[in-house]
């Protein structure tokens, strides 16, 4: 499956996974070398080293997260599998996405409309996102720190079926 390929492997890596590729005739490499980097935690201190190199900021290395070798285990195949589903970005990079899911999941709950009527739209501040229920849409535009420098806009309700807008 790895034939002619090489790795480095993340302290964080266990044992069964880099035994896992040298089966499948892959072979072990410095980072700096290797055709593929995996880790299993953001964290880990040689992980770190590599997100913090010029390699890695000027693009010219990616670091997959290890469950990829699993599921090619489990799958029996590289070819599909798509690699691109297990980029490993660095720990910063996760905490932000995390928050923005969880302020568009808060939004997402608030802006209510009740179908055939709109009676009112209610969003948090410093939030963002639209919601659909059947031919009504809701659209709460709300700017989000350092994300958008768009001003705070009252949500808009409109009905695509009437081409009718309610502010």
């Amino acid at each position: 499956m790895f034939r002619s390929k090489s790795a480095w492997f993340s302290g964080s890596v266990s044992q069964a996974c880099q035994n896992f590729w040298i089966s499948e005739g892959g072979i072990i490499a410095c980072w700096r070398k290797a055709d593929y980097l995996f880790s299993e935690d953001a964290t880990c201190p040689d992980t770190l080293r590599i997100f913090e190199s010029k390699d890695y900021l000027w693009n010219r290395v990616v670091v997959f997260h290890c469950l990829f070798l699993s599921t090619c285990e489990k799958r029996q195949s590289v070819k599909s599998v798509s690699i691109g589903h297990y980029v490993l970005p660095p720990a910063s990079v996760q905490d932000a996405l995390n928050h923005l899911t969880q302020t568009h999941q808060k939004v997402k709950n608030l802006c209510v409309v009740l179908c055939g009527t709109i009676q009112r739209v209610t969003c948090l501040q410093d939030t963002s996102a639209w919601t659909t229920c059947r031919n009504i849409q809701v659209i709460c535009v709300i700017s989000i720190p350092g994300v958008s420098i768009a001003s705070t806009v009252k949500p808009i309700a409109a009905c695509h079926k009437h081409k009718q807008t309610y502010k």
